[in-house]
């Protein structure tokens, strides 16, 4: 299908683009579509969606790939997006991981997510990534990067919050596994920010206990933070909590930060295995920071450049379990206890 430029497209119900064959839908200046209920991009086929500029009003959930081998793609260019969850390979079928999405969201000029559970998804179950290039995704409830499958979220100077700024997202989870393993991977360049008012969980966690060793299945996080990146932490930040969980956290230029707020603390291997690595940057707890301080925690600290600074306790290997490992390697930089 193509929509000539202006051309409108409303849809009272569902719109499935690749439902059990191959489907296509490009979209050309400045239409307007209207989905009355979802919009999957690749069911049990092939979909793909591209449009430029205009506005995309989808009354429930979008899908790019659900879980029962279809495949998903989603290029959007200067589209304005309202829906209710936006799920990229995240919706279970058939539970053998085999559903792939893309999404690329060009001169992003804002997704809003309002309505229903509010939740940005990335490989849930099968491999989806997003990429997004201005802008700001507008998230009410939780960003879930690979959860029991493979999801990568890259942000190009894109900001996930409110749109008006004043509330933030709650829970962020990066390769965080409940019930099966996941991977997962946030890169943030430019000048994106993300700011959560709740627990920020990199690698075999999803943080609904202070100090959880619920024996999740084995899970990787990864964010990288580059150029001018912003992330804030309102409860606690958690890199690799879980005995099975690994969790990298990689500070890349002199500009980027990673902060908890609100007197919290920032957990660092404290069962799982955790690696940081700052060559620039500031990490600003606001309360304690513990490392490798659980029976069997892992944790390795290399700086090259940047800061550390700990508002209140600091805390290595504080178990007495023989088992644990904690290393702390410093070319340059510094550690600050205030």
């Amino acid at each position: 299908v193509n929509l000539l430029s202006a051309s409108p497209l409303d849809v009272g119900t569902d719109l499935t683009i690749g439902d059990d064959g191959t489907g296509t839908l490009s979209a050309l200046a400045s239409s307007t579509i209207t989905i009355g209920d979802d919009l999957g991009v690749g069911d049990e086929g092939d979909g793909t969606f591209t449009m430029t500029g205009g506005t995309l009003d989808v009354g429930d959930e979008i899908r790019v790939s659900t879980d029962n081998d279809g495949t998903g793609d989603m290029a959007l260019d200067n589209v304005v997006v309202y829906c209710k969850d936006f799920k990229v390979a995240s919706d279970s079928a058939d539970g053998d991981g085999s559903g792939v999405g893309v999404v690329v969201l060009l001169n992003n000029p804002g997704v809003v997510l309002d309505g229903g559970n509010d939740d940005l998804l990335i490989g849930a179950y099968g491999t989806g990534s997003l990429t997004s290039t201005g802008g700001y995704i507008d998230v009410n409830e939780d960003v879930e990067i690979g959860q029991f499958g493979t999801g990568t979220v890259t942000l190009n100077s894109t900001d996930i919050t409110k749109s008006d700024g004043s509330v933030d997202v709650d829970k962020v989870y990066v390769g965080a596994g409940e019930n099966a393993s996941g991977n997962g991977e946030l890169i943030m360049n430019g000048t994106s920010k993300l700011r959560a008012g709740n627990n920020v969980c990199i690698g075999g966690d999803k943080g609904d206990n202070s100090e959880s060793n619920q024996g999740y299945p084995a899970s990787t996080g990864i964010l990288r933070m580059n150029d001018h990146a912003e992330l804030y932490a309102g409860d606690q930040m958690r890199i690799a909590c879980e005995p099975l969980g690994t969790g990298k956290l990689y500070m890349n230029d002199p500009n980027t930060l990673v902060q908890t707020i609100n007197n919290e603390d920032l957990y660092i291997g404290s069962w799982g295995t955790a690696v940081v690595e700052m060559t620039g940057g500031t990490i600003d707890v606001d309360d304690d920071m513990k490392v490798g301080h659980q029976d069997g925690g892992n944790a390795s600290i290399t700086m090259t450049g940047g800061f550390i600074r700990v508002d209140d306790g600091l805390t290595f290997a504080s178990s007495g379990d023989a088992t644990n490992v904690v290393n702390l390697t410093m070319s340059s930089g510094a550690l600050i206890l205030s």
